[in-house]
């Protein structure tokens, strides 16, 4: 989940100042970067979330679209109701080639 409400800017500086100590006391750049990492994934968000979304569609004809889904790691599952039923749907982030 992304931050909201200014976190991300605080978060960013907060990046910006750690990662400028750990270079400036480190030998070299690829040093300072192992050093800073654990610091900067301690603050990642893990787990599993569950989220609730509303699409509105217009074709083949105008309706809501609401689902549900959990996301853990990089796969996604959940349901979509529609008029006509619940349908489930899954899916897997890709990685670059």
């Amino acid at each position: 989940m992304e931050p909201f409400d200014g976190h991300g800017v605080n978060l960013a500086l907060l990046d910006a100042v750690e990662l400028a100590h750990a270079i400036a006391q480190q030998d070299t750049p690829e040093s300072a970067v192992r050093r800073y990492e654990p610091t900067m994934q301690s603050r990642a968000v893990t787990g599993t979330w569950q989220i609730t979304f509303q699409a509105q569609v217009d074709a083949p004809f105008p309706t809501t679209l609401d689902r549900t889904a959990t996301i853990d790691g990089d796969t996604i599952t959940g349901s979509a109701v529609l008029p006509t039923g619940t349908f489930p749907f899954s899916g897997a982030r890709k990685t670059p080639a």
